[in-house]
């Protein structure tokens, strides 16, 4: 597992806002910290960009419960000023919309093949397991799960969310 370097003044603000979301941090998964120095008149310190990604199910209530009335939040974080706070992105739910892969240059809609010994995105074993209805039909399933055949590349897995600590 790769970790990404963070200063400890980013590592607490990012257990502060896990915090804030109210899920394990299991749920939460880094996946690009910035940091950079920050002076003033009188303080000195970092400004911080982190990248979250949040897995599936309810990923939008948290993300909400994570950004509402961020702006004007107050941390409680040892030895820490946090003097201003945003969000900078629009937050993205990838795992909240469904799409069918295929081209428009089909003309009518295909799924591509896959094939049974594939790799799989865990995201896609992550729905599957949390959304009874997303069978795509271009997958093997096997009782309602996914078929044992298909080998698993992390990417939103537990073990890849543990990245930061």
């Amino acid at each position: 597992m790769n970790r990404i370097a963070m200063s400890p003044a980013a590592s607490a603000l990012l257990r502060a806002l896990i915090g804030r979301a109210g899920v394990p941090r299991d749920r939460i998964l880094l996946s690009d910290s910035q940091s950079v120095d920050w002076r003033s008149l009188t303080l000195t310190g970092e400004r911080h960009q982190l990248r979250l990604r949040v897995a599936r199910p309810d990923s939008r209530a948290i993300v909400d419960r994570m950004c509402e009335g961020l702006e004007d939040a107050e941390f409680s974080i040892p030895g820490i000023i946090v003097a201003d706070i945003a969000v900078a992105e629009t937050p993205k739910f990838a795992l909240d919309t469904k799409h069918e892969s295929w081209n428009p240059l089909w003309v009518f809609p295909k799924s591509r093949s896959i094939a049974a010994n594939s790799i799989l995105g865990d995201s896609v074993f992550t729905r599957c397991d949390h959304d009874s209805s997303y069978r795509p039909g271009n997958l093997s399933f096997t009782n309602g799960q996914l078929a044992g055949s298909y080998q698993k590349e992390p990417v939103v897995s537990p073990s890849a969310l543990k990245v930061a600590t």
